[in-house]
């Protein structure tokens, strides 16, 4: 059971190590020659994103042998997890593991085929365990022989690597303008019939170019090659021939199970590094007014051409178009008496689409005036590096319209209008009703709108009633009254208003608790009051509190 959980962890760890940048399933091994009684172990492994869904086939026997043991892990690494389920079969002669298929997120993989030999005859079993007793010289013997066989299939991966493995770096343009983008690919082709079981990618650098990495990367099968693509879109920084240095990769090569004498638990490991070609890219300048490269179109949106005033218009700036803004500058307004608001990061999208790059730019601005203004005209000049031509990119300026908002200062200042409808919110209906039949309609009625906003006394004159008169006898009965009930509340009231005035220095028991409680340890009196209140606090009635000696100890700490 011990070397069986030994065997579920190396298996395991190196199944985590297997996460190579795509999804797939396989199956490990720890050896595929057996002695006829020896059980057989192999691990069935799916790698997939944490999201996935996986599902297992049910296996109850492998060619005509019972599952004997079956267990199973799981094991995450940074995206990805690494499910695995051990079988355990006890064979009586060789046989072949066929493909098993199991399904990622309804889509369907297959492990390889694995043969597997075992020694059935009692002469082999008899010849393996006097091997295996044999004196300490042969054993030496064997494991140098063993070790030779090991470096020899070294050499022979190393050979074969050289002539099956290629990794490259191609451009779609040698010679460019400074600021236009080309893609660049960088591709490695790996034999199917080699299993790599970890790989470490570093992308192409230089200090003179910009990379962008135009998606995750594409991996797919083509013939008995196993074929890994990542694209780049790259602008220059500068003119002149600028190299692009090679993108560098090192494999973990799995080495045939048959060698793995010295692998102890799990498959031994071969590290191959490969490297890309360099590039030359020939960058050219561009004229210098141009301020943008590439073709492109400019839009405009706003959210209305009216407003009323001090109220927000929403502005979008949309430049689109093959090419890459990556390395645009913000337009900037400046507009006499209206505030601008810029403060939103501008939002730029790109598109690799039949072998070309596309970009979008949006960019908001929000106005605010008091009235009428005019968004100016925008100009970008832009260079065509298809035509070699300098363009204009620009959009006329647009007027926007600012309604001020009625007021009774508006009204009043227009001695034309005969509208006294905004009015009408703050004096009676009857009053403009009044105001209206007047001869003079613009110097009388104005007088009188004046006369009713400016008169602090006028409405309280129209809304004031007259108080009926007093009956003698009732205010008489209701002064003894008074009178009677004074004699005895009002001294008690002074009182209060005496004891009010004098403010203790805690509002609640609560409050008196919270100074006191971080002094516990100053003096027993603190301690023993704390005590005290906390038993008040939660409803001991039988607890009484010295106000007084209270009162001091809070303002002590207070």
């Amino acid at each position: 059971m011990n070397n069986l959980l030994k065997y579920l962890i190396v298996l395991t760890t190196f199944a985590a190590s297997l996460l190579a940048l795509e999804t797939k399933v396989l199956i490990i091994a720890k050896k595929t020659d057996f002695n006829l009684g020896d059980s057989v172990t192999f691990a069935l492994t799916a790698i997939a994103k944490k999201d996935s869904k996986v599902v297992f086939p049910k296996i109850d026997k492998i060619d005509e042998f019972k599952i004997i043991k079956k267990a199973s892990i799981v094991k995450n690494k940074d995206d990805f997890k690494v499910q695995t389920i051990f079988y355990t079969i006890k064979p009586t002669k060789s046989f072949t593991l066929n493909p098993i298929s199991v399904k990622i997120d309804n889509k369907e993989y297959k492990t390889k085929k694995i043969f597997f030999k075992v020694n059935n005859t009692k002469n082999e079993a008899a010849q393996i365990k006097k091997d295996k007793n044999s004196s300490l010289k042969d054993s030496i013997d064997n494991k140098k022989i063993e070790k030779n066989l090991q470096n020899n299939q070294k050499r022979q991966i190393k050979k074969k690597n050289r002539s099956n493995f290629i990794f490259k770096m191609e451009t779609n343009k040698r010679k460019v303008f400074k600021g236009e983008p080309f893609i660049l690919t960088i591709t490695l082709v790996e034999p199917l019939d080699i299993e790599i079981a970890d790989l470490e990618y570093n992308p192409p650098i230089s200090k003179n170019f910009k990379f962008i990495n135009l998606g995750g990367g594409k991996t797919y099968e083509k013939q008995d090659k196993l074929i890994r693509v990542i694209k780049y879109a790259v602008i220059a920084k500068k003119s002149g021939k600028l190299k692009i240095e090679p993108a560098t990769a090192r494999l973990g090569v799995q080495l045939a199970p048959q060698v793995m004498a010295f692998g102890m638990f799990g498959p031994e490991i071969h590290w191959k590094n490969l490297k890309t070609n360099s590039l030359v890219i020939d960058v050219k300048d561009i004229p210098q007014n141009a301020q943008l490269i590439g073709d492109y179109k400019i839009s405009a949106k706003v959210n209305s051409n009216k407003v009323k005033e001090n109220k927000p218009i929403n502005y979008k700036l949309i430049i689109e178009g093959e090419g890459l803004l990556d390395n645009i500058k913000d337009y900037k307004f400046s507009i006499k008496d209206v505030t601008v608001y810029d403060d939103k990061t501008a939002i730029i999208k790109h598109e690799f689409k039949n072998g070309k790059i596309f970009s979008r730019y949006e960019k908001e601005y929000t106005f605010v005036a008091r009235k009428d203004f005019d968004i100016p005209k925008v100009v970008l000049k832009a260079f065509n590096p298809k035509t070699k031509n300098i363009y204009n990119l620009a959009l006329d300026n647009l007027h926007i319209k600012v309604k001020k908002n009625r007021t009774i200062a508006s009204i009043l200042s227009n001695k034309q209008t005969q509208d006294y409808s905004g009015v009408e919110n703050i004096i009676e209906e009857t009053t403009i009703k009044a105001i209206r039949k007047s001869q003079n309609v613009n110097e009388e009625a104005k007088a009188k709108v004046e006369d009713i906003i400016f008169d602090k006394e006028y409405y309280k004159r129209l809304y004031s009633k007259k108080e009926p008169k007093a009956n003698p006898i009732l205010t008489f009965i209701l002064g003894l009254i008074i009178g009677i009930l004074g004699t005895f509340y009002i001294p008690k009231f002074f009182l209060l208003i005496k004891n009010r005035n004098k403010q203790k220095p805690y509002g609640s028991y609560e409050e008196a608790l919270n100074i006191l409680y971080p002094h516990i340890t100053d003096s027993d009196d603190i301690e023993e009051m704390v005590k005290m209140l906390y038993e008040v606090i939660n409803g001991n009635k039988d607890i009484k509190i010295n106000e007084s000696k209270l009162e001091k100890m809070v303002k002590k700490y207070k």
